[in-house]
């Protein structure tokens, strides 16, 4: 019995309606070595910020932040542990570091918080504006009006804006919807609530027919047992065209982005990875969104270094994996004609080894007519 599971586990289950394997694979466009992909660790706050709530604003406010700011530290300890970026993002604040690092790249935005029984989302602003649309905040009041003005000024400025921790017992998001958000934190400190987040993406997708990519989120809080090694294991790697602040801001916005809850002994090097590309000479890749003129769209999933997982893939037609599958090589690839039916359609991937409790989320591939 155990080998027959075993095999049904090797060739796939529950291949969906309008989904055909295809036996050719592409080899010419599996993922490029030359592609620049970031390991980027998102939402941490520093020592001068972690614990409280306060709304920013004034002069003097700015001061005492930027002077009790450890970004600089954690910059350091960052490039030690093997990332790329850090992402900070204070309550209510513009996150700010005394002087840039050579360590790693910094790319800094605000947490939008309220306090107890209030949601949070994480604004982050390309970072030539560096300027902080929430001021004047009342952070202990904050209504859901005030979330989707917010969401959309940060957007007009060129902008985006994540839903952190939706279903936080303490900080639960206060809408049914992403109000507009581009994001959702699907991967937390807070492992009972993974799948809920993960759920809850997939029924956003379905619901508002639009792109809305994944991210890892740290909710790094800076304590003084702290080490380098702890700056790992909820971590993204964003595929960037430079590897510069403003090349990650513009991967993360466009949604090119694989998302990573492992343990803290992972090391970087050693995650996963997971590319996706669809249509004509297969050229639309995550964050892009390929104009269909035809019933069905060729799409490639290359998995590399993912042996022992188990793959699913998810598209605009059900809240379940279209296909779910086990990896068997260490460079796995597969091809798949897809029907679309209506105006919008995505495919996603996701890899779980539940006994080592391991996941990765990837962005979407869309499809429009």
């Amino acid at each position: 019995m155990r080998g027959f599971l075993f095999l049904i586990l090797s060739a796939g289950i529950g291949l969906a309606d309008g989904l055909r394997p295809v036996a050719e694979v592409d080899s010419a466009v599996l993922e490029d070595s030359a592609d620049t992909w970031l390991v980027t660790m998102f939402h941490l706050h520093s020592a001068a910020n972690a614990w409280r709530y306060s709304a920013g604003g004034e002069d003097e406010a700015d001061r005492t932040l930027l002077e009790q700011s450890d970004i600089g530290r954690w910059l350091q300890a960052g490039g030690e542990a093997g990332l790329d970026a850090l992402v900070f993002t204070e309550h209510n604040a513009l996150a700010r570091a005394q002087e840039p690092s050579e360590d790693c790249l910094l790319l800094c935005g605000v947490e939008f918080s309220g306090t107890q029984g209030h949601g949070h989302m994480n604004l982050v602003e390309p970072p030539d504006t560096q300027a902080d649309c929430l001021r004047p905040l009342d952070a202990h009041q904050i209504p859901v009006e005030e979330y989707a003005a917010a969401i959309a000024r940060v957007q007009a400025r060129g902008g985006f804006a994540v839903v952190n921790h939706p279903f936080h017992p303490s900080f639960p998001w206060p809408d049914p919807g992403c109000l507009g958000a581009q994001g959702i934190e699907v991967f937390g400190p807070l492992p009972g609530v993974l799948r809920k987040n993960l759920a809850w993406w997939q029924e956003r997708l379905l619901a508002e027919q639009r792109p809305i990519f994944p991210v890892a989120g740290s909710d790094f809080h800076p304590l003084p047992l702290l080490r380098p090694g702890h700056l790992r294991g909820l971590v993204n790697r964003v595929r960037v065209e430079e590897a510069t602040a403003e090349g990650l801001h513009a991967g993360l916005r466009a949604g090119r982005i694989v998302a990573y809850r492992f343990g803290p002994w992972t090391d970087p090097e050693d995650l996963p990875g997971v590319a996706i590309c669809a249509g004509p000479g297969l050229a639309a890749r995550m964050g892009d969104s390929l104009q269909l003129d035809a019933a069905s769209v060729r799409f490639q999933v290359h998995l590399s270094g993912a042996r022992g997982f188990q793959a699913h893939i998810f598209d605009e037609t059900s809240s379940e994996p279209i296909y779910s599958y086990r990896v068997e090589g260490d460079d796995d690839v597969r091809a798949f004609d897809k029907d679309v039916a209506g105006d919008w359609g995505f495919v996603r991937v996701e890899l779980e080894r539940r006994w080592r409790l391991e996941h990765a989320a990837s962005g979407l591939v869309c499809f429009e007519r």
